[in-house]
């Protein structure tokens, strides 16, 4: 069953048989299956994939380089303003490792190539399915206001999703 990254951006295209799309006319079960999968694959996003975000999922997009790089191939688009130096990125493969980018190249009119310095004594996995960002900037700052007239700064890299 397809989860919410396969879902298209365009609406006419997610018209699949029930509960994987909202295809025309259909009976009430069918609507309720739906609408069912689509809260279970909102609560999956929000619940594990958050704060991370990535912009492909398939495993043909990434390779290995070396022990701190890495090749993002997207066809030509140069990614390296998402990618971008000082950002915190997840590299999942058969581990799944986290650090901070260092170098971002667009290389080859092709490549988005990428070194990062891996948290403790990590290496690039060998066979990556997911190269993903944090949603804001490593250096973003999130600053709070409270009534009492304190305020709280923290910095995007110490955040977690967490339910309240």
């Amino acid at each position: 069953m397809p989860d919410i990254w396969d879902w298209d951006t365009t609406p006419a295209n997610n018209n699949s048989t029930s509960p994987d799309g909202w295809k025309e006319g259909m009976n009430r079960p069918e609507v309720n299956n739906v609408g069912r999968q689509m809260m279970a694959e909102l609560a999956i996003l929000l619940r594990t994939d958050m704060p991370w975000m990535f912009l492909a999922k398939a495993a043909t997009g990434f390779d290995r380089l070396g022990d701190t790089t890495l090749r993002i191939d997207h066809a030509g688009v140069d990614y390296t303003s998402f990618y971008h130096v000082n950002r915190r990125v997840e590299c999942v493969g058969a581990t799944t490792v986290y650090g901070i980018i260092t170098v971002s190249a667009y290389a080859s009119s092709q490549y988005t190539n990428l070194t990062v310095t891996w948290d403790s004594s990590a290496v690039t996995p060998t066979s990556i399915t997911a190269v993903s960002v944090l949603v804001l900037d490593a250096d973003a700052m999130v600053t709070y206001g409270g009534a009492s007239g304190t305020t709280l700064s923290v910095f995007e890299a110490q955040m977690f999703a967490r339910r309240t």
